[in-house]
């Protein structure tokens, strides 16, 4: 009987596989980011967010350019996540941000906010947090990366106990699998956003 984290690992493997092979068409995986971008924009929660929660995208990560940009020139508030430095490694925050200029790489090339930038905290208004992943199923599991910084801060309920937003997932659709295995610890979202559709559980 394979462990949970050997099953959690072979699909980890196969996953970037899946994502690999899109990302070596810079057109196919362009165009499909936008068709995903595009959908997520679509969904009501978009407009009703005040705040939106987002990541700049990493290699072969479905793109989120496009959101980040339409999401400052809505004038929504938007926070961009920044893991913390020893000893508190495997944790992050968000901070806010106004523009490209307020991030910058990180030692691995990820973007990230400066630190000097405010930390977010809800406002009252509704808060939509788009979550990375490899791969994710139509309850809501989620496979990160294996650090647990998602997990962390949703299992925190946010900044400063500022509350939870509403997740949604951003993937290729080649993403979706029939089961993600999960543990009492893994946070599963509350949708999917895909080139295909947009899965609420």
């Amino acid at each position: 009987m394979e462990s949970l984290a050997e099953r959690k690992k072979m699909l980890r493997r196969r996953m970037r596989g899946v994502r690999a092979g899109i990302f070596s068409c810079p057109e196919e995986h362009a165009r499909l980011s936008l068709m995903i971008q595009l959908r997520a924009m679509a969904e009501p929660v978009w407009a009703r967010s005040g705040s939106i929660l987002l990541y700049a995208a990493f290699r072969d990560e479905a793109d989120t350019s496009f959101l980040l940009e339409q999401a400052w020139l809505q004038g929504k508030t938007v926070a961009l996540p920044r893991c913390r430095p020893a000893p508190a490694e495997g944790e992050m925050d968000f901070f806010v941000c106004r523009g490209w200029a307020d991030l910058a790489l990180s030692a691995l090339g990820i973007p990230e906010p400066s630190p000097g930038l405010p930390l977010w905290r809800a406002s009252g208004d509704p808060a939509l947090m788009l979550v990375p992943g490899l791969a994710f199923d139509r309850r809501g599991g989620r496979l990160g990366y294996g650090g647990g910084f998602y997990d962390r801060w949703l299992d925190q309920g946010g900044t400063a106990g500022a509350g939870t937003p509403l997740t949604l997932g951003l993937a290729f659709s080649s993403q979706m699998v029939d089961e993600v295995p999960r543990g009492t610890w893994d946070r599963c979202v509350r949708g999917i956003c895909t080139e295909l559709e947009t899965i609420w559980i």
